[in-house]
């Protein structure tokens, strides 16, 4: 039977209070998602809404056949999300709060009951991520704080369309929905980097193949998505070769007062680089995202933790010579159950490589 949508919200805040005993940050964000929860309306009451613009109800038709593609095509698990909408005054609807050590790449956790430990934390008021920001400067900690527009309650409860997410392009929106849609169907707890490299993954080859299907592959939208995937590689190439830089730097034997001044030195370089058009970024998404963005070692940590296993899923997505749809299968039966599941992956990778050597 589905529950309702306040059975369900109550289900949320007697869940949240089975761990107050871990702090008020609990409390204080199962009280905003039960706001959300509240505020919910039917993604279907508002496809031809007069109050909200075309393009907003463009952008729910795409979430909607979106949804029916991952569901169907790329068989991720069914529920109710992305079946209703919550309309938000905000830009963002959650500011979510990363940091580092100043001469490592290396994430600063947070560890909770049920989700384990991340290497972020999420706050609904943008004063509150600022301060846990400013609390972690103290501490020396390189920071990087950012607004999302979409985040997943990992199948635990239905996720809605957050509004924001209507600012995205056509691909950009159905990236969002497959990408989230991907944590409610396989989730390992206190693997954030497995989880997210997975869910982004799948987002950008499942997008591609929904738009292909949707538009065909002669339209703007699909070669829309197309040049923002290809900035996407040059930026995931950029930030990957600069990270190798600082990590050997860092694994060196300089003192530490060497090392950051070397660091120094390597993200003024990388911003010269970034400023003369080296990385010839096609799409204005990528020349103004990367723009406004100041690199530091918490940035370098959040983009291992969304790419760091991407090469290791690509390789074993081409070992096991399947469809997207089988390769999800078999992730959820053999990966979603190891405690380690980049190993284990890495491991049958590996085996069947040299099974199928000649």
């Amino acid at each position: 039977m589905r529950a309702t949508w306040l059975g369900t919200a109550r289900a949320c805040v007697a869940s949240c209070a089975l761990v107050a005993s871990a702090g008020c940050y609990e409390l204080r964000q199962a009280g905003g998602q039960l706001d959300m929860f509240l505020h919910r309306r039917a993604l279907s009451s508002l496809v031809d809404d007069p109050s909200l613009t075309a393009e907003q109800r463009d952008r729910l038709r795409v979430v909607w056949y979106a949804r029916d593609f991952a569901l169907r095509e790329l068989g991720l698990s069914a529920s109710e999300s992305y079946t209703s909408v919550v309309m938000l005054s905000r830009p963002a609807v959650s500011y979510v709060v990363a940091a580092s050590p100043p001469d490592r790449i290396a994430s600063y956790r947070w560890c909770f009951p049920f989700a384990g430990c991340l290497p972020y934390i999420g706050y609904f008021d943008r004063r509150d991520a600022v301060r846990e920001r400013d609390r972690l400067r103290r501490l020396g900690y390189d920071t990087y704080l950012r607004g999302v527009d979409a985040y997943s309650l990992g199948g635990w409860f239905p996720d809605p369309v957050y509004s924001p997410m209507l600012e995205r392009t056509r691909g950009g929106v159905a990236n969002t929905v497959i990408h989230e849609l991907t944590h409610g169907t396989l989730f390992v707890a206190s693997e954030a980097r497995f989880n997210e490299s997975l869910a982004t993954y799948v987002g950008d080859r499942g997008s591609l193949l929904f738009l292909a299907q949707r538009y065909g592959e002669r339209s703007s939208t699909y070669r829309e998505a197309l040049a923002i995937e290809r900035d996407a590689a040059r930026w995931e190439r950029f930030l990957r070769a600069l990270a190798a830089r600082l990590q050997r730097v860092y694994a060196s034997d300089a003192t530490r007062e060497d090392k950051l001044r070397r660091k120094e030195q390597i993200l003024r370089e990388a911003r010269a680089a970034f400023e003369r058009g080296e990385l010839g970024f096609e799409t204005p998404q990528f020349r103004v995202r990367a723009g406004r963005l100041e690199i530091n070692n918490a940035v370098l940590s959040n983009f291992v933790t969304y790419y760091g296993d991407q090469e290791l899923i690509d390789a074993a997505y081409r070992a096991f010579g399947g469809s997207l749809r089988d390769f999800i299968v078999f992730l959820k039966r053999e990966v979603a159950p190891q405690r380690r599941p980049s190993e284990w992956l890495s491991r049958w990778t590996q085996a069947r490589g040299a099974r199928s050597a000649p």
